[in-house]
């Protein structure tokens, strides 16, 4: 499972991510916690809690790329479900957009402005980094 966070706006409430990790835990997932715009705001106070609690931690900007290709090397789950879950606006579409632009994810809240409200979902898609791959469902 990969939690996206951001201590950027919006920000993500950390007990929002404690609360993703013990359902992981309690589900028996791996856990990335991938903090996002850290080109606004580098968060390194939460890298290092989350770090220090055993969980495997990334900083990334989808905007410029910073640490995208380290994402990458943490994101291998052969043959498996690889689930993004983060509180709106912390960059889920655009991460998955910045690790495979052939994917062209929408956000939630482009599919709202562009039509009635709808909840945008990724169903299937292989995302492929050399020659690993895994699928977002």
């Amino acid at each position: 499972m990969v939690i996206v966070c951001s201590q950027a706006i919006p920000k993500t409430d950390p007990y929002l991510v404690d609360r993703m990790t013990a359902i992981a835990a309690l589900k028996g997932c791996d856990v990335l916690i991938c903090i996002n715009k850290c080109d606004l705001d580098p968060a390194d106070a939460l890298r290092e809690y989350y770090e220090n609690a055993g969980f495997r931690t990334v900083s990334v900007s989808a905007e410029t790329g910073e640490g995208i290709e380290a994402s990458c090397a943490q994101l291998v789950f052969p043959a498996s479900c690889l689930p993004f879950t983060g509180n709106s606006g912390v960059g889920k579409s655009s991460i998955l957009n910045a690790l495979d632009p052939r994917v062209s994810v929408r956000s939630a809240r482009s599919v709202r402005r562009s039509c009635r409200a709808v909840t945008a979902r990724m169903s299937g898609s292989r995302l492929s980094a050399q020659h690993k791959s895994w699928e977002i469902k």
